[in-house]
């Protein structure tokens, strides 16, 4: 009986325009990423990002949307929330977070997906990236 194990592919960026100076109260959406030839089981998502000056209560949010045709996406109404990343203090500030996007679809990621990144900090963003890396089963 043929043994599997967990491999990781190489992480790639993933293009949010916008991100480095987003705006407060606003979104950026990234370009999408195609998982129908390379059928990862699951991607982690890695966003790192500065702020400006911030109010103590500030959060970044990562959200996701699906397709099953690459044309018709999720609303932003009904992404789904991915993670949230929480400011202290009100100084210029750094976060990174690497979460995983399976488990918002369900377990299963969609034939084609996107992130949202939502700045609700009180600042703009000043630096921000986002890259991923997909999760396979490897016949060992």
């Amino acid at each position: 009986m043929a043994e599997f194990k967990l491999s990781y592919a190489t992480a790639s960026s993933l293009t949010v325009t916008g991100l480095a100076t987003l705006a407060n109260g606003s979104s950026a959406t990234s370009a999408t990423v195609d998982n129908t030839t390379t059928l990862f089981l699951d991607a982690l998502i890695e966003l790192t990002f500065t702020t400006g000056t911030v109010s103590a209560t500030g959060t970044v949010e990562i959200w996701a949307k699906g397709s099953i045709d690459n044309t018709d996406f999720d609303d932003d109404i009904n992404d789904r929330l991915v993670s949230v990343v929480v400011l202290t203090g009100t100084t210029s500030q750094t976060r990174k977070r690497v979460v995983g996007l399976a488990s918002v679809f369900g377990g299963t990621l969609p034939p084609f997906w996107q992130v949202r990144i939502r700045n609700a900090t009180g600042a703009a963003l000043t630096a921000g990236a986002v890259s991923y890396r997909g999760a396979l089963l490897q016949s060992v």
